[in-house]
């Protein structure tokens, strides 16, 4: 699974962010905000379609450098009141 970071918690992760590659198969867009949106498909996604799943798993590994951060960062737990 893959988890989803908050607007901001993205400015601290910028630089691990930065390190993702965005493989072939797949549609992307650097934003002007550091962010990177990829997409599989621009079709509904299909499970039955073989390029979408390889776009998906691929986009997947891609995300390794995000999904090793430590998570909630220790300054999003303590601002926790």
């Amino acid at each position: 699974m893959t988890d989803i970071y908050s607007p901001q918690e993205l400015p601290r992760n910028l630089q691990e962010i930065q390190k993702i590659t965005p493989p072939s198969t797949v549609l992307s867009e650097h934003l002007p905000n550091g962010g990177l949106l990829m997409s599989a498909t621009t079709e509904t996604f299909d499970i039955d379609n073989p390029a979408h799943l390889k776009a998906a798993q691929d986009m997947a590994a891609a995300m390794a450098p995000l999904n090793a951060l430590p998570w909630p960062s220790p300054r999003a737990s303590s601002d926790v009141c």
